[in-house]
């Protein structure tokens, strides 16, 4: 299970039972996918009937949402993970929240998704970030939570211009959403790795546009933060146990 930015994005996946039946025996796997905006969730599932797992769900999942619902999980922002190894019976967590420097909070998302693929993904990295990248390339319809953000953005005279349309006004519930721009980053990360936004020209522009943005940030600050790991902390409930991160492991910051 991850947060990712305000959103709760899980994947699960439960075999359920084994059916002996025709001389065979069949295992019966059901999986399960919650999130706080649709195609995000879509995308985790598209994941999953590939043969992805739910870490290669989360991860889809968590990209995707950089692009429908930038304003809670950009790739600016950050989260935290616990996965879940059934053979190993092991429980691990992965914090990325956005560490800060020189005034401005430096972004986690890339890194500790690669983090949380490292300890568990099956399908390959690629194959995880590209579907994010095409919504924002070729446009996704905007979600009704973006649209309210949107909103209050624009009357708090705070909205950008990625999220107005071509005549100016803010971007409605339904519009279509294109992200060039985003896009581009995306792609540097899905081809050289999630440390493109953390080194080299990807940096470089990010540093420059949270400094015109007024968020003044060092590039050479961005390569420090990288995503770390903690201790969930564990309780028994009935005959399962639960993990859940700690308010202290969730709220911290990316270490160096």
């Amino acid at each position: 299970m991850c947060r990712v930015g305000g959103m709760v994005t899980a994947a699960l996946a439960i075999a359920s039972c084994q059916v002996t039946g025709g001389g065979r025996e069949v295992a019966l796997q059901r999986t399960m996918i919650a999130g706080d905006e649709p195609v995000a969730v879509r995308t985790a599932r598209s994941v999953l009937d590939e043969g992805g797992n739910a870490v290669d769900a989360a991860v889809a999942a968590g990209f995707a949402l950089a692009v429908t619902l930038p304003s809670r999980a950009g790739l600016g922002g950050g989260g935290a993970c616990l996965v879940h190894d059934a053979e190993a019976e092991t429980v691990r967590g992965i914090v990325f929240t956005p560490s800060t420097g020189d005034g401005a909070a430096l972004p986690g998302l890339a890194r500790g998704l690669f983090a949380v693929h490292a300890l568990g993904g099956r399908l390959r990295w690629e194959r995880l970030v590209r579907p994010a990248e095409m919504l924002a390339r070729f446009g996704v319809g905007v979600p009704r939570a973006l649209a309210a953000d949107i909103s209050a953005a624009e009357a708090a005279g705070r909205l950008p211009d990625a999220f107005r349309g071509p005549d100016g006004a803010p971007l409605a519930e339904g519009a279509t959403m294109v992200r060039p721009e985003l896009a581009q980053s995306l792609s540097m990360i899905r081809s050289s790795g999630a440390g493109a936004i953390h080194r080299g020209p990807l940096a470089t522009a990010y540093a420059a546009g949270a400094t015109a943005a007024g968020v003044p940030i060092d590039p050479a600050a961005l390569g420090d933060a990288v995503a770390a790991t903690f201790e969930p902390a564990a309780r028994d409930a009935g005959n399962d146990r639960l993990y859940v991160a700690t308010p202290e492991a969730a709220a911290g910051p990316l270490q160096g």
